[in-house]
């Protein structure tokens, strides 16, 4: 599967979900890529959802949780 983010992205992201989850909340936000475009990031409760309107990267990625999200991008989660 192709995906959006970037690794250094991808941990920044993920970094936040768990930062997040000590307050039990979900990350929605936006990352600005070089070029100005920009990144949407939500975790709805039911899967992360990622969208991006770049042309060379593609349109929507879906995991069904933060679990999954680190896994697709080869994080260590500390399970």
């Amino acid at each position: 599967m192709a995906q959006i983010l970037t690794k250094a992205q991808a941990e920044a992201v993920y970094s936040a979900m768990c930062a997040l989850n000590n307050v039990n909340a979900l990350i929605s936000a936006f990352i600005r890529t070089d070029s100005g475009k920009f990144i949407e990031i939500h975790d709805e409760g039911n899967g992360i959802a990622l969208w991006s309107k770049e042309v060379d990267l593609p349109g929507k990625e879906t995991h069904a949780d933060q679990s999954a999200f680190a896994a697709a991008y080869g994080l260590q989660t500390g399970d």
